[in-house]
């Protein structure tokens, strides 16, 4: 898979080949990198934001939770895990920072219409510790149900077209959390002054 420059090449990580750089289709903030899948509303967005007033051990939870009220989906979000660890798994980011992955699901309605798409939500925050102090939010959007009314159900390739409830599965599909893991894993922090 190719490795991405991301942030004028001062952070790398793989985005897998069937991602496309949405800068190329609308405007996106200086803050994020945003990339559409394309021939699904699947989606990766890398953001960089300060650090959340909340403790290393909560937030993901409380990040996830956030994107959750972004997409007006709070009150139909749920948590399935969350993983917390001190050392990274690479090399390539500054000592001592704290990595949190949350997995979970929200009903997401595209474009606020009414009917509801069950999406995977995958989010790892890399907290940066001071001097650089900031999180790096990564996102991972994987439609898994689409309604039958949404705008999506006639492009969407790999989702179920269903009734938008929550399903009794485990919310993500196995391709998307390997492309995570590998996005994740090659995760890698160049030029520090990024941060300031």
């Amino acid at each position: 898979m190719p490795i991405h420059e991301l942030f004028g090449g001062a952070i790398t990580a793989i985005i897998p080949h069937e991602f496309v750089d949405a800068s190329q289709l609308r405007q996106i903030p200086d803050t994020q990198e945003v990339f559409v899948h394309t021939r699904t509303d699947a989606s990766i967005i890398v953001e960089i934001l300060e650090v959340a007033e909340v403790g290393s051990g909560q937030c993901g939870s409380w990040h996830f939770w956030n994107i959750a009220e972004e997409n007006g989906a709070k009150d139909q979000s749920q948590i399935l895990a969350v993983q917390n660890w001190n050392t990274p798994s690479n090399n390539h980011l500054p000592a001592n920072s704290f990595i949190s992955v949350v997995r979970g699901q929200s009903l997401i309605a595209k474009y606020h219409e009414q009917a509801k798409n069950l999406v995977s939500v995958l989010v790892a925050v890399i907290r940066l510790p001071a001097p650089h102090s900031a999180d790096i939010i990564i996102t991972y959007n994987d439609p898994r149900i689409i309604s039958a009314e949404s705008s999506s159900a006639i492009s969407v390739e790999g989702a179920v077209i269903g009734t938008g409830n929550f399903p009794t599965s485990n919310g993500s599909s196995s391709q998307a959390e390997a492309e995570f893991k590998e996005l994740l894993e090659s995760f890698s922090i160049l030029d520090l002054s990024l941060f300031g």
